[in-house]
């Protein structure tokens, strides 16, 4: 009996490493698939800005076609809000769709942060923001409720701007969506970046895509909205 005890305990020990053993491969695993995963996204993006390099009216034409919705997300968003405030009007009255706008809050430290990033010492990425705003009042204002606009102020780094159209239609090949990852070198503005688009409908996009858009509507949900008429702009 004490000899099959003992055999139990042994079979038990080794049983035990294997689980170990098994677990660790498991995790080894699924540690270089992520890797993999990442490797991949990375390769992807470089084609991407190889193949997908955009002209500066891309920003006006995909909100002249979009249905629905727009999405728009940046440091304080000017380029598309001032290129394309009649685009946007008219998007909000004849198409009665939805604007959601995602800003970086100036009140917060990341906002400071990047602002130092891009060496601006006047007070520049602060007085656009405020540009934005008093946009965005205006468009609401000439719009008046044919439309929604909603905007949030979101404090984490930011390490993109993007455009979205139509990311809840049904139909691929209406959602498009403009990318630009803001540089890494200091001194340099966001706007700078390589911008890019990216088309759902096409298999050579479509992880970008979906990464991208998972992006915006994490950091939409745990962002602060705000209604732009309490924002005094100073």
């Amino acid at each position: 009996m004490e000899e099959l005890s003992a055999l139990f305990k042994f079979l038990s020990g080794i049983f035990g490493v294997v689980i170990a053993y098994l677990t660790y491969l498991t995790y080894r695993r699924s540690t270089k698939i992520k890797e993999l995963e990442d490797e991949i996204y990375h390769l992807k993006r470089i084609n991407l800005q190889i193949t997908s390099k955009v002209n500066p009216e891309s920003d006006r034409r995909l909100i002249s076609e979009a249905g629905k919705t727009i999405q728009i997300m940046g440091i304080n968003a000017l380029a598309p809000l001032h290129h394309c405030r009649e685009e946007l009007i008219d998007f909000l009255k004849n198409k009665k769709g939805s604007i959601q706008i995602l800003l970086l809050d100036p009140s917060k430290e990341w906002f400071q942060k990047r602002a130092g990033k891009e060496g601006d010492i006047v007070g520049r990425l602060k007085s656009e923001w405020i540009a934005s705003i008093k946009i965005i009042k205006d468009i609401s204002q000439i719009a008046e409720d044919h439309g929604k606009i909603e905007l949030k102020l979101y404090n984490t780094e930011p390490t993109r701007a993007l455009l979205i159209i139509d990311a809840s239609e049904q139909e691929p090949y209406k959602s498009r969506m403009l990318i630009n990852y803001y540089p890494l070198s200091p001194g340099t503005r966001g706007y700078e970046g390589g911008q890019f688009l990216a088309e759902r409908s096409l298999i050579r996009d479509q992880d970008s895509f979906e990464r991208n858009l998972s992006y915006f509507s994490n950091l939409w949900a745990k962002s602060r909205s705000i209604d732009v008429n309490e924002i005094n702009g100073e």
